[in-house]
């Protein structure tokens, strides 16, 4: 029985999805309406040449850990279950799979009146051949009759063959396609889609209002493509999605807090997800309108053209950026409405330290208000001018960039945070037995660089990681600049001296990772990365050869790209990442 239940368990999940057809319009038109989600898989064939000619596999394959992995009882036992499955298939699952994982395959979850927080399942493969889904049918046949009963369904689907697994499960089989359900209510609607008379056949999913109106956006030519029925999801897991009107996450709520908002009023939210030869594409879309939401939603989203995101600086040697768009100042004095009461202590003790750098300056009053909406955090490699060596561990320079709304008050006020920072910074140096430095200013391209000098250069080829910073702050373009390194204070000067780098764009946020920069970071920091693995025990040629591995597989690799924004009744959030 077992060994029955194994083979059929196998020709399901391994045999049916491979000969599913990309030709076929999407399963949504094959499935009853009224569901809570929907995925749907296309073409998976191309997603898996992609993988099985990736360098980065070929990488990980030659590794000495993967050897290792290879000696291990859970490879042997994957590598046999392996063998069984190609011996079955007549081929390598590689090759089987790129040849024939070509089509669509798709599951709807739709709501149980019995039990709300249990949803029925409908799952659904369109066959490209019949002689394909024969051949399955005869490996099927003498499985299924030893622990299934064949279950009549000509009156709702002629020419469907159907069995059921003690009423628990439900398959159902016909000329292009088989559908496997788990109540036979929901099987009956299905196969009354599939194979019922034209002018009987109940709705379909495909024309639903709102997956209709997510097909409009986001199109069905996606590898994979999801949709959730917002309202249906939240009558099941309660308002909020079961989330507190509260959180209790101060940062969460500062950086998803709005999208709550607009997923509990949204018809339906969406996600797609698309491999190409040398990147990958994914986008997740809630439906509605970010301007409509009340207060104090809308402190969350851009209002374009009004306002807005700056491009990220494309300074040299870039290795991360992000610049996101919010209301602080309204989130920060509505905080006692977001926030859970237990995190409100906590913004009375930040205020305290904010008065020790800002000496007779209310945060809420008088610091807030001279801060724009639009912030944006950078970092680039560096090259340690400022040193007469390096620091032992080597980190990249980084800096923050923020809009002045005022910017002769907002200019003030951040020298005197400069300037206190600065001096709190030196005692803490002395008191660790570091370089004192002192206050000094250039003129860099007519805007004035204040930064901190070391006396006297420091010496030595694996310093303190605290002498990676050299502070430097400027006013430029109505944006004040604080960075770790007065170089790359001068290079985002010349950015902004620019005015198209002061643009707003139609995003609500944005981020780069250069991985290609994270390859040349690793690769300074390379005795460290190897001296760390030693300590933990590695040895040293194992050592050497792991780090070298993880450079090599950085390498492989361009940036991951990341951008919001609002798009034609969506508000769409874009992931990309590529390789070489």
């Amino acid at each position: 029985m077992i060994t029955k239940l194994t083979r059929l368990l196998f020709l399901l999940v391994f045999v049916l999805p491979f000969t599913a057809s990309a030709r076929q319009p999407s399963l949504a038109a094959s499935v009853p309406d009224g569901a809570i989600g929907f995925v749907e898989f296309s073409n998976l064939g191309e997603i898996v040449r992609a993988v099985r000619d990736s360098s980065a596999l070929k990488l990980i394959l030659s590794s000495e850990e993967y050897r290792k992995y290879e000696a291990s009882p859970e490879y042997l036992k994957a590598n046999a279950f392996r063998a069984t499955a190609e011996l079955m298939l007549g081929s390598s699952l590689w090759d089987v799979s790129a040849e024939l994982l070509s089509g669509r395959i798709a599951v709807a979850l739709y709501p149980d009146p019995d039990n709300t927080r249990k949803p029925q399942g409908v799952a659904i493969l369109h066959l490209d051949e019949s002689k394909t889904l024969d051949r399955v049918r005869e490996a099927l046949k003498p499985l299924l009759e030893g622990f299934a009963k064949e279950t009549d369904t000509s009156a709702i689907c002629p020419g469907a063959a159907t069995w059921s697994i003690k009423d628990q499960a439900f398959i159902s089989m016909h000329g292009t396609w088989i559908v496997a359900t788990q109540q036979r209510a929901m099987l009956d609607r299905t196969l009354a889609i599939l194979g019922g008379a034209q002018e009987k056949k109940p709705a379909s999913l495909a024309a639903q209002d709102s997956f209709a109106e997510m097909d409009r956006g986001l199109g069905d030519d996606h590898h994979v493509r999801a949709w959730v029925n917002t309202p249906l999801l939240r009558k099941a897991m309660g308002e909020r999605f079961g989330l507190p009107q509260k959180l209790n996450d101060g940062m969460a709520s500062l950086i998803f807090g709005g999208m709550i908002e607009l997923a509990e009023r949204s018809p339906f939210a969406a996600a797609t997800l698309d491999f190409r030869k040398n990147d990958v594409q994914g986008t997740l879309a809630i439906a509605g309108d970010p301007a409509k939401l009340p207060e104090p939603s809308a402190l969350w989203y851009t209002q374009y053209p009004d306002n807005g995101v700056i491009a990220l600086p494309n300074t040299p040697g870039t290795v991360a950026g992000l610049t996101i768009h919010r209301k602080v100042g309204q989130w920060y004095r509505q905080r006692d409405k977001l926030l859970a009461d237990n995190l409100l202590p906590g913004f009375d003790n930040f205020e305290t330290g904010i008065a020790n750098l800002l000496p007779q300056k209310d945060f809420g009053q008088d610091v807030l208000p001279l801060i724009g909406d639009n912030f944006t955090f950078v970092s680039a490699l560096q090259s340690y001018d400022h040193l007469d060596g390096a620091p032992g561990i080597k980190l990249p320079a980084f800096a923050g960039i923020f809009d002045m709304p005022k910017p002769k008050e907002g200019a003030d006020t951040f020298a005197l945070f400069f300037q206190t920072l600065s001096a709190i910074l030196n005692l803490q140096a002395g008191q660790e037995g570091r370089q004192p430095s002192v206050l000094d200013s250039e003129f860099y391209k007519e805007t004035k660089i204040t930064f901190s000098r070391f006396l006297e250069k420091p010496k030595g080829d694996r310093l303190a990681i605290a002498y990676n910073f050299q502070p430097a702050a400027a006013g430029v373009a109505g944006k004040y600049i604080v960075a770790t390194s007065v170089q790359y204070c001068r290079d985002l000067v010349d950015h902004f001296k620019n005015p198209e780098a002061s643009k707003w764009q139609n995003h609500n946020s944005e981020m780069i990772v250069d991985i290609g920069a994270l390859a040349k970071l690793a690769e300074l920091n390379e005795g460290f990365l190897r001296s760390q693995d030693i300590q933990k025990g590695t040895a040293p040629d194992a050592a050497e050869k792991r780090v070298g591995m993880l450079i090599t597989f950085l390498k492989q690799f361009n940036s991951v790209r990341y951008h919001s924004s609002r798009e034609g009744g969506l508000f769409k959030m874009h992931l990309n990442t590529g390789w070489k």
